[in-house]
C-alpha cells in the first residue's frame, strides 16, 4: 500500500475511480494529484497511450502489456496519458498530466516506480523529502511505497 495516498473517506464513497489523493512536490510547489484504482500490477490489459514525439506532436499507441512495462522508459516530458480498457470494454483514465504535471495516477503506478523511474521519466515530480521518510537510499528504491 501506498504511504502517500489519502483515501477517500468514508470508505462508502471510495471507488475504482475515486479512490483517493495525494500531495507530491513539483518543483517547489505541493500538488495534489487524483488516485485511481483500476490496475493491479502483474496483470496484462489493453493500453493506450498518449505521448509527444521530438517533434511536439501528439502519438497514441496501443498494447496488451502490464502496468510494470507501460509506466517506465519514458522520455522525460513525453508521455501526457494513458488509459487502460477495462472489464466492461471501456477505456479509463489511469494515468494523466496537466501543464507538464500529474493530474491524476492509478494506485498500481505509485506502487511501481522507483527513484530511477522518477529522475528519468518525471523528473519534476522528485521529492527528496518524501522519498527520505520513506527510506528510499538508492534508485532501485519504490519511490512511493515505504521501503
Amino acid at each position: 500500500m501506498s504511504v502517500i495516498i489519502k483515501s477517500t473517506s468514508p470508505a462508502a464513497l471510495r471507488s475504482n475511480v475515486f479512490y483517493g489523493s495525494a500531495k507530491l512536490k513539483c518543483k517547489t510547489k505541493t500538488i495534489e494529484i487524483n488516485v485511481s484504482d483500476h490496475l493491479e500490477p502483474g496483470t496484462k490489459y489493453e493500453f493506450r497511450a498518449a505521448y509527444k514525439c521530438k517533434a511536439g506532436f501528439i502519438n497514441i499507441s496501443d498494447s496488451i502489456t502490464t502496468p510494470e512495462d507501460i509506466i517506465t522508459g519514458w522520455k522525460k516530458g513525453s508521455l501526457v496519458s494513458i488509459q487502460a480498457k477495462n472489464e466492461h470494454g471501456t477505456w479509463c483514465n489511469v494515468f494523466t498530466t496537466k501543464a507538464g504535471k500529474w493530474h491524476s495516477i492509478d494506485k498500481a503506478f505509485l506502487e511501481i516506480l522507483t527513484v530511477s523511474n522518477i529522475h528519468s521519466s518525471f523528473p519534476d515530480m522528485a521529492d527528496h523529502k518524501l522519498w527520505e521518510s520513506i527510506n528510499a537510499k538508492t534508485w532501485a528504491d519504490k519511490a512511493f511505497v515505504q521501503n
